[in-house]
């Protein structure tokens, strides 16, 4: 990634996903016990090549136990639902974020000129992992946005179920290794 001395590690493609691994370590430089930060996309597509729901997961880690805090600026409103962000832009169009990380969490909304979400754990962490899962939406389906369950979650895998909640019907179980494979 150019000018931020991020390293894009991995790029995968196909005609159901793409996927992507990012090392942004050293962009936090300034943080000197910041040890890692590491980001996976993945794009899943359902029909027609339309992303259906993106996976988003950001690996930090550092010497002593920080309180992470993972921001997201929406249009023009938000509002939490249970394990979803719920935000809202112009007319009625959406953005739902599902909150997937595993340790104990908790979400404050706030306007800082942008509404936004803070997600962060409740207690300071060595090494955190956030889990979301996006979906682009609408005010008339946003109650058909996917289920989903993280299933595994250790130092070198996670997995997540995620299943639909309407048409179409799909069930994926997603696997990502936190450990860079070697082709």
């Amino acid at each position: 990634l150019i000018g931020n001395e991020s390293l894009l590690q991995t790029v995968i493609s196909g005609a159901a996903f793409d996927y992507l691994r990012a090392d942004a370590t050293r962009r936090y430089g300034q943080f000197s016990d910041l040890q890692q930060v590491i980001r996976h996309v993945l794009f899943v597509r359902q029909a027609d090549f339309v992303p259906a729901y993106f996976v988003i997961v950001d690996q930090l880690n550092a010497a002593p136990p920080h309180r992470y805090g993972w921001v997201s600026h929406f249009g023009m409103g938000v509002q939490m639902e249970g394990q979803w962000v719920r935000g809202d832009t112009t007319g009625d169009r959406l953005l739902g974020v599902g909150i997937a990380t595993a340790p104990s969490w908790q979400a404050t909304t706030g306007h800082d000129g942008q509404p936004f979400v803070q997600i962060e754990p409740r207690i300071p962490q060595r090494a955190m992992r956030f889990v979301h899962l996006l979906g682009p939406a609408t005010a008339d389906n946003w109650a058909e946005r996917p289920n989903f369950t993280l299933f595994q979650e250790d130092a070198a895998t996670l997995g997540l179920r995620v299943t639909s909640n309407g048409a179409p019907v799909y069930h994926d179980d997603i696997l990502i290794s936190y450990q860079p494979t070697k082709t």
